[in-house]
């Protein structure tokens, strides 16, 4: 399924949708909620709250998602769980300061990027052998006329040529994912 397919689906209240959903993307809440001194109910909790804001959020007719929808799911239970920490910091002291984010917009950049980094690492393994290496020598720096010796390449020329290729090869692989035209649209809406 796809982020429309899921918001479709979180709209009309479809059971299996909301079921996959919940499978699919509860871990990562329940992880961030039991790191900042929650407990997995207050997961639940806030995770079926998020559900609530995407439903009521996915029914207005000029709603569009900004970004993924687990980076939009991320931050709604990311800022419900600071409310209710620092609704509690209110009755019993201060919020903890690790969990204080000064820029917002940092935030979901940060999330942003590591839907980037995960389609682009998810892509790369399925290169063959040849061009992993040869990429992998090219990001560390390592000189063309390094790398055509390294790989056995007849000439500087070639490994040029074959890095090129390479990198074309993994672009297509990236651009043809429905993940990438999720998150460019994100950056752009």
């Amino acid at each position: 399924m796809n982020d429309q397919d899921y918001l479709r689906g979180i709209r009309e209240g479809s059971p299996e949708v909301i079921r996959q959903f919940y499978s699919k993307y509860f871990g990562s809440i329940l992880q961030y909620i039991t790191q900042n001194n929650g407990t997995p109910d207050d997961a639940k909790d806030v995770f079926q709250d998020a559900i609530m804001v995407i439903f009521q959020k996915a029914k207005t007719p000029d709603f569009q998602l900004q970004y993924s929808i687990h980076t939009y799911l991320y931050t709604i239970c990311r800022n419900t769980w600071l409310k209710k920490i620092r609704n509690k910091s209110d009755r019993w002291g201060t919020l903890p300061e690790d969990l204080v984010l000064k820029d917002e917009n940092a935030f979901e950049e940060e999330i942003l990027w590591r839907d980037k980094e995960r389609l682009y690492r998810e892509k790369f393994k399925e290169l063959g052998e040849a061009c992993q290496k040869v990429l992998t020598l090219f990001l560390k720096g390592i000189s063309m006329t390094d790398i055509a010796e390294t790989m056995g390449f007849s000439s500087v020329g070639y490994a040029k040529k074959r890095k090129y290729k390479c990198k074309n090869q993994l672009m297509k692989l990236i651009q043809s994912d429905q993940r990438y035209v999720n998150l460019v649209g994100n950056e752009q809406g």
